[in-house]
């Protein structure tokens, strides 16, 4: 019953994949083609992904039972995802983790009111609530555990049966590392849910504001860098650009290992590429915290995806202070005084930032301080937030943002 052999012999398996995987990438990379980028960048995410279960297997005990169901799930669906890396290497797009994502996942799975209440224990952990519903914790019959957020009563008026079935298919087919997945959903008489991967470590918020000293601030910064790396996919490489339009603490996921997942898609927006801006459906629009001042102010309800910049930019002052967002623009307003006179240093060794982090939050500072431009064409895209946080290009000088 303790055996670990099943486990062995999957990994051995997955590494057989892994190798065939791995001459693949080598031949693309020595042909040198262009349209495979994506493809490459899966490819070395995958190559990660594998490493890290190696090292889990390794440090896996013998009387660990859920552990190893848990990461022989992990191997299983590492298998067939290699498999659908290998089978679709000459079919890559443009809209290539879109197309993996369906290959690897398939459709959301729909469960019944009786299947959740079954899977929740009928619903006796609760993890979180907000504006849409509670989220409880659950484990499906194959031991994978999930977070199920059941929809409050009211919340899904008749007209927007349509929408919420198309936005559950839409987020099923969108994958990244950065993203908390989207395992299925119930839309019955007697329940409306979302069924997500469950993350350990909780939510950005409670670290922020219960533990702020437990997380150095270098996690901290790559919390920074995947959360922007998450909202940039949304933005840019999905087949529709996802308007999140709810950024904040509370909706960033942290796993084991501190990689941050955005969650909460109960107020997301579709629409293509080449549309600049989306209609708010009537009754969902609520002035928010971080709310982009064209989205507080405006009376045509008219929503840009340059809006989630400006959460995220208000995200980035929360991360730099490790305060809640409770006093208006006061946290920002003291970065853009400072910067603006040439001792930002002094606002960074307040938050307690140390020598060795400085030029890090020095570089963070700037970037939060563009993301709140007052006007949403001054804000930068969050593909060059990435490519500034990361260093692949320095930052822009920002002006006023509160004229």
């Amino acid at each position: 019953m303790g055996s670990t052999s099943y486990l062995h012999d999957n990994f051995e398996k997955l590494c057989d994949e892994m190798k065939n995987l791995i001459a693949l990438r080598d031949d693309v990379i020595t042909r040198g083609e262009p349209r495979m980028a994506g493809w490459l960048q899966i490819v070395k995410e995958k190559e990660d992904d594998v490493e890290g279960i190696g090292k889990d297997l390794k440090k896996l005990k013998f009387i660990q039972i859920d552990a190893k169901n848990k990461l022989n799930n992990r191997i299983v669906s590492s298998i067939t995802a290699v498999k659908a890396l290998i089978a679709t290497k000459d079919e890559i797009s443009n809209a290539m983790e879109t197309f993996i994502s369906e290959v690897t996942t398939g459709k959301p799975k729909q469960f019944s009111c009786a299947q959740l209440k079954k899977y929740t224990s009928d619903f006796a952990t609760k993890l979180g609530s907000g504006v849409f519903g509670i989220v409880y914790k659950g484990t499906l019959p194959d031991g994978v555990q999930v977070a199920v957020k059941v929809l409050h009563e009211g919340m899904m008026m008749d007209n927007m049966e349509k929408e919420f079935k198309v936005e559950v298919n839409t987020m099923s087919k969108t994958y990244h590392r950065n993203l908390a997945e989207l395992y299925g959903f119930c839309f019955d008489a007697k329940m409306k849910a979302l069924v997500y991967e469950y993350v350990e470590n909780g939510s950005l918020d409670q670290i922020l504001y219960k533990n702020p000293s437990n997380v150095p601030w270098e996690k901290l910064y790559k919390i920074a860098i995947g959360t922007a790396k998450g909202l940039s996919y949304f933005h840019e490489s999905c087949k529709e650009r996802i308007i999140h339009r709810d950024i904040k603490a509370g909706n960033v996921l942290l796993d084991s290992k501190f990689l941050p997942k955005l969650t909460d898609f109960g107020l997301a927006k579709l629409s293509s590429m080449d549309n600049s801006q989306v209609t708010l459906t009537v009754g969902l629009r609520r002035a928010r915290s971080y709310d982009a001042p064209e989205v507080r102010l405006a009376t045509t309800q008219k929503i840009n995806y340059k809006s989630d910049v400006f959460s995220f930019g208000m995200l980035l002052f929360e991360i730099l202070s490790r305060k809640k967002w409770e006093t208006g623009n006061l946290i920002a307003k003291e970065v853009w005084e400072k910067y603006q006179n040439g001792i930002l240093d002094e606002v960074l060794t307040k938050y307690g930032i140390g020598e060795n982090d400085k030029e890090k939050a020095n570089t963070l500072s700037i970037v939060a301080l563009l993301c709140i431009e007052q006007k949403a064409g001054k804000r930068p895209s969050m593909s060059e937030v990435v490519n500034i946080l990361v260093g692949v290009v320095p930052p822009g000088k920002p002006s006023e943002p509160f004229l």
